[in-house]
């Protein structure tokens, strides 16, 4: 999901950012478009890098996304841009971030119904312009802090709402998108990285497809904590989801009986299957303390 670019006219922030994804990096981009007009305008942009408009058709890379103001609005520009995209089949993200304790009660279960309501209202508009537009369920629903009034990015309560909706929408049998690497804190810092690293696997476990990643708060930036965030994706989330792999060569006895009590490290199976067993960290330091002091102990934050 793309962060608003700042230093432009706010209402134009929506082109600003698909043309600066679109000139600097390859991966699919996630925006959203303010109105009908600006729609037209990304998908020509996108077109235009594709290669034409049939060819971004058959391999779209652009993802609207449709933001519900809770409660229960669905504001009108915005929905004419993303209705305009569902006729161009291109997939829709549509998300909404009920705050509990703010726009939705305090009660974690029915700002879980307010969510779900909200989404499935969209589903079904975008169901009715077209049948074969890929929908991708969005859920961001969060909490108010009582005693400031500041919205609580993330807690046990953000986990456990976004956990139930993950599991929700695996029964609806859709795509989910949910927000999970964002954090409180404003520095590169202990609570940044065991927030992140905590929330996301809980997410992941619960079954969400996309877990969404800010390289900071919401409202700060940092690229150091993009770099950290993609070694905890790597380094926990996914080699927490692959589990213990089992077959013929990873669970075979006859290598144990082969080698005997001999030394495993320069043993062909030991290189076939290391890498693929064991996650290698690219920043993640697991030297001995000595080392570690002597190349002047850094740490990550």
């Amino acid at each position: 999901m793309l962060g608003r670019p700042v230093g432009i006219p706010v209402d134009h922030a929506d082109l600003y950012q698909v043309l600066i994804s679109v000139q600097n990096m390859s991966k699919p981009i996630v925006c959203q478009s303010f109105d009908e007009r600006h729609t037209r305008a990304i998908f020509e942009m996108c077109s235009r890098a594709a290669g034409g408009d049939e060819e971004l058709v058959k391999k779209p890379f652009i993802v609207p996304s449709l933001s519900v103001d809770s409660p229960l609005l669905l504001e009108p520009k915005l929905l004419k841009g993303i209705l305009k995209a569902t006729r161009l089949r291109h997939p829709v993200w549509a998300v909404s971030g009920s705050l509990s304790g703010d726009v939705a009660p305090a009660t974690l279960a029915i700002t879980l119904v307010l969510n779900n309501a909200e989404v499935l209202a969209s589903l079904v508009l975008v169901r009715i312009v077209s049948d074969r537009t890929p929908f991708i369920y969005g859920a961001d629903p969060r909490s108010m802090h009582m005693r400031t009034g500041q919205v609580v990015m993330r807690g046990p309560e953000f986990s456990i709402m976004h956990a139930c909706l993950a599991q929700l929408v695996r029964f609806y049998n859709l795509p989910s998108g949910i927000g999970g690497l964002l954090s409180d804190p404003k520095a590169c810092d202990v609570q940044a990285s065991h927030e992140k690293t905590i929330i996301a696997l809980m997410l992941a476990m619960a079954g969400a497809d996309l877990v969404s990643e800010i390289p900071a708060a919401e409202r700060v930036a940092s690229l150091e904590q993009l770099v950290i965030g993609d070694e905890i994706v790597g380094f926990f989330i996914k080699r927490a989801l692959d589990s213990v792999r089992v077959g013929e060569e990873t669970l075979t006895t006859s290598f144990i009986e082969e080698v005997g009590r001999e030394e495993l490290l320069s043993k062909k199976h030991t290189l076939k299957f290391f890498t693929k067993e064991h996650y290698v960290p690219r920043i993640t330091d697991r030297t001995a303390p000595g080392t570690w002091a002597k190349r002047g102990s850094m740490g990550l934050g």
